[in-house]
This record gives C-alpha cells, sequence and structure tokens, in this order.
C-alpha cells in the first residue's frame, strides 16, 4: 500500500518538484499567523493596544479553535487507530500464546489418555476394580 501511495502524481510532486518546500513555506506562513494572533489577543488582555476592541479579537477567536478543533480531531482520530493497532497486535500475541498452551495441554492428555487405554499409565500395569 505504501508503494502505491510513493508512486502517486502527487508524492513525486512533493518529492521532486518544488512541492515540499511549498508546503513548508505554507506550513510556516501558517504557523506565523497562529502564533501572531495569540501574541496580539494576550498583549490586548494584558492592556495593551487599547484602540483594539475586544469585539474584533472575539471574531478571530473562533476562526482558531475551529482550526484547533480540526487538529485535534486528526490527532484524536491518529490515536485511535494507534491504540486499535496496539489492541489487535496484543490480542494476536494472547490468542497466539493460549492456542499454543491448549495444544500444549491436548497432547498432554491425549498421551494420558492413551496410556490409560493401554493400561500402561504412570510405567506399572493396570488392573481395572471390579465394580
Amino acid at each position: 500500500m505504501l508503494d502505491a501511495i510513493q508512486s502517486t502524481p502527487y508524492a513525486t510532486w512533493v518529492r521532486e518538484s518544488w512541492g515540499w518546500p511549498f508546503a513548508l513555506t505554507f506550513h510556516a506562513f501558517g504557523n506565523a499567523i497562529v502564533v501572531g494572533l495569540i501574541f496580539i489577543i494576550c498583549l490586548r488582555l494584558l492592556g495593551l493596544f487599547r484602540t483594539i476592541p475586544y469585539t474584533s479579537l472575539q471574531k478571530l477567536i473562533p476562526v482558531m479553535d475551529n482550526f484547533d478543533m480540526a487538529v485535534s480531531a486528526v490527532a484524536e482520530a491518529k490515536a485511535a487507530a494507534d491504540r486499535a493497532r496496539s489492541g489487535a497486535a496484543k490480542l494476536a500475541f494472547w490468542m497466539t500464546a493460549y492456542l499454543l498452551f491448549g495444544a500444549f495441554a491436548a497432547s498432554l492428555a491425549a498421551v494420558e489418555g492413551g496410556q490409560l487405554r493401554d493400561g500402561t499409565w504412570n510405567d506399572r500395569r493396570l488392573v481395572p476394580r471390579p465394580w
């Protein structure tokens, strides 16, 4: 699956053309805008920039909040996928261990049952009890 993703035109554009520098520049500008907005809001709440009304700052908060929720949703989805993968790996490991233990117990029971059937259990001859 990863080979299929690597062979897409988008991956080739990012790897061999100016896609990676474009994405990195876009990311840097986005981070600068978010940090700048947070800095301005903090300075206004501390008492600086009295000419900027609080109502105009309230318009910026939902935009930043929606962006934060989108990033949090993606991070939570990734964390959920990681937990599911980890749980599936643990389940597979313990199921294998239980099946191996069960197979070992079944083989011991089969050997013991065969010895009981032949009358040679515990290296001695067994005689049936009269009822």
